[in-house]
């Protein structure tokens, strides 16, 4: 995949990636949000290298339950193919889980 942007995610909102939780379970997640964030890195590092100013957040929402610990599982973006992310959950209610994705 390219270098991952808001413009390739925003047009996703609402469609599901689906993430392989083991050899044969999978659980598809909706994107709900795609988020810049401030990364609070310097503009450069020591050598003077310019460093990445902004983070990108996905915001993906799935069942209750299970509830999949943050780890690095395989993830079919839609029109993308299959990428290996790190997927971390961050607020789980009695009828939804929310997920995020950090690319920094």
């Amino acid at each position: 995949m390219e270098t991952p942007t808001k413009s390739i995610f925003e047009p996703l909102i609402g469609q599901d990636f689906v993430v392989t939780c083991d050899d044969v379970t999978t659980l598809p997640l909706t994107l709900i949000a795609v988020s810049a964030l401030d990364t609070g890195a310097p503009a450069t590092d020591i050598d003077g290298n310019p460093l990445r100013q902004t983070a990108l957040q996905l915001t993906l929402r799935g069942p209750a339950t299970p509830i999949l610990p943050a780890l690095t599982y395989p993830v079919v973006i839609p029109g993308h193919g299959t990428e290996h992310l790190f997927l971390s959950p961050f607020e789980a209610g009695q009828t939804a889980a929310n997920y995020a994705i950090v690319f920094n």
